[in-house]
């Protein structure tokens, strides 16, 4: 993908990302992500993550997602996401 940031210091930017996922059974799926991006920044450099996450299925409208992960290259960053996805 590509991003369009207009805003005062930031720049635009590519990026991309990978993802393996492994359905345990009807409810549990595990997977990993590297994702790499270039500068966001000005003063930025570009980085490359690697992210463990999984995901729940509740019911049929709700299921529970989380990931966590760490920055491989470029800029120390640590990434954590935890969310509800509704399905109308």
């Amino acid at each position: 993908g590509y991003t369009f940031n207009s805003a005062k210091g930031m720049r635009n930017n590519p990026f991309a990302g990978w993802v393996l996922q492994y359905d345990l059974n009807n409810k549990v799926s595990l997977g990993g992500e590297l994702y790499i991006q270039s500068a966001d920044r000005v003063a930025g450099e570009p980085y490359a993550l690697f992210n463990l996450g999984g995901s729940y299925n509740l019911n049929q409208h709700f299921k529970v997602l989380g990931s966590v992960g760490y920055s491989l290259i470029g800029e120390d960053l640590l990434i954590a996401y935890l969310g509800l996805h509704w399905i109308s």
